[in-house]
Order: structure tokens, then sequence, then C-alpha cells
């Protein structure tokens, strides 16, 4: 199965185009996305490992969407 979605979700050039021009309190943007997307793209690994916290988050926000992230491999580890 192919699926696609965009590389992210943290960016403000989307304020107002993919976002609500004036999001809700407590507005999340990957929660936002995976209204509309069955794959976001954690491009965050590429820096560095996921803390706990933040898995923990994203399985919170969108359990349904966590088989379809991908991520990639860390700068650091070669080839």
């Amino acid at each position: 199965m192919i699926r696609i979605g965009p590389a992210g979700w943290s960016y403000q050039d989307w304020d107002g185009i993919v976002y609500p021009p004036k999001p809700p309190k407590g507005f999340h943007g990957a929660t936002y996305i995976a209204e509309f997307s069955d794959a976001i793209e954690v491009n965050s690994s590429f820096y560095r490992p996921p803390t706990a916290a933040n898995v923990r988050g994203w399985v919170w926000g969108f359990p349904a969407m966590l088989n379809a992230c991908s991520e990639e491999k860390p700068s650091g580890i070669p080839g």
C-alpha cells in the first residue's frame, strides 16, 4: 500500500492556507492533518531520535495515524 501525506506539520506558511486562519485554542497541526491524510512524515528523527514523551504524544494525538508515520535514518548513522 502506498500512503501519501505531508513531510511534517509545523510550518508557519501553512497558517491560513492549510490550517485555519485563526486556529482554535489547543489546535495541533498533526491532529488537523490527520483528518485529511493517512500519513505524516516524522522528519525530526533525522536530527535526533524522538523522546518517549514525543511518541506518547503522537499515540495520544492521532493513534490511527501512528502506523502511517515514517521516520528517516538519523543523520549521525552512516550509510
